[in-house]
């Protein structure tokens, strides 16, 4: 908008006086061709400011071809006047044509470095969304009116120090693997985040799991998507949905849960250092798609071993934060 305004301001500056109209040089009278050349010699021309139009990566135009208006124009009193024929201009009327166009190219280009330090702030955060989660102005979206709490809790980091420790690409093989390795999991595959049309941020996650069941197969394939968004004011939402296609009834339902991470109140400690502090809360559902009598079992044992696993998880990210202070 303040490159346009720019170029708006720059073109009347340079092409338009008192009864006459804007015109290419090559047409103007040799008085007028004498201002145009005085005030881009001043300010560099409209084109010369590295204004930018709604479409970040394409240039302003430079041209000037082309008669810019109806071959005749009023003056401010009502006077039609012919194209061929300006009014003689003053020195003082020129000198002020080439200030307003250095003005009007000044501000084009000030408003071009605006936009291209916003551009590469906005190219820093894409690159960056896979260790710091990208804010954005999205509401925090209602919970599922089926969905249970699991766990709610509160623990000494910020909400980007927690998706970094914990959720983040470089946090794959130093606490994601290590999680699953745990409950006797193996064959742990993570994608890296990438943006997602719908969901914000997602990433893919596939392992081979052990069951603990007393009849069907012993182990069973497990693929679980998940997404992020870091909603307004700093709340992390993260959701994730998982198939387990190998066990008994494993097509008729998922397993659905939901992290929401908050900024909670500082701890001023005794030392006078100050820690921060997140609020946690876990949720899950278990949405089935076809009926089957054994349902209430079913929902029964995802939710306790859910509950089990996440408690284990926020206890592990517990231990390596306070590692992590002890090194520091």
């Amino acid at each position: 908008g303040a490159s346009a305004s720019g170029v708006a301001a720059a073109m009347a500056a340079l092409g338009r006086l008192p009864g006459s109209i804007l015109m290419r040089p090559d047409r103007a009278s040799s008085w007028r061709k004498s201002a145009w050349d005085s005030a881009a010699a001043g300010g560099g021309g409209a084109g010369g400011g590295g204004g930018k139009d709604d479409t970040p990566s394409r240039p302003m135009s430079n041209s000037t071809s082309g008669v810019l208006s109806a071959e005749e124009d009023e003056d401010e009193d009502g006077d039609t006047l012919d194209a061929g024929t300006p009014c003689t201009p003053c020195a003082s009327t020129t000198a002020a044509l080439a200030a307003s166009a250095a003005a009007a190219a000044a501000a084009v280009a000030a408003a071009g470095v605006a936009e291209r330090c916003a551009l590469a702030a906005a190219a820093v955060a894409e690159l960056s969304f896979g260790e710091v989660p990208a804010p954005t102005d999205t509401p925090v979206p209602p919970r599922p009116s089926d969905m249970k709490t699991l766990h709610e809790t509160s623990i000494d980091c910020g909400v980007d120090e927690f998706f970094t420790h914990g959720w983040s690409d470089s946090a794959r093989l130093s606490f994601t693997e290590h999680v699953h390795r745990s409950r006797g999991e193996t064959g742990v595959r993570i994608t890296g985040w990438s943006r997602h049309r719908h969901h914000g941020h997602a990433r893919d996650l596939t392992f081979v799991a052990p069951v603990n069941a007393s009849f069907g197969p012993k182990t069973t394939n497990c693929h679980q998507s998940q997404s992020y968004h870091m909603c307004r004011d700093g709340v992390l939402v993260i959701d994730t949905s998982q198939v387990m296609a190998d066990i008994p009834y494993g097509d008729y339902f998922r397993v659905e849960s939901r992290w929401e991470v908050a900024p909670a109140a500082p701890v001023l400690n005794r030392d006078g250092t100050v820690t921060n502090r997140s609020t946690v809360w876990v949720g899950l559902r278990i949405p089935f798609h076809r009926n089957t009598m054994l349902r209430s079992i079913i929902e029964q044992g995802a939710s306790e071993e859910s509950k089990i696993s996440v408690g284990a998880v926020i206890e592990l990210m517990r231990t390596r934060l306070r590692e992590r202070r002890a090194v520091v």
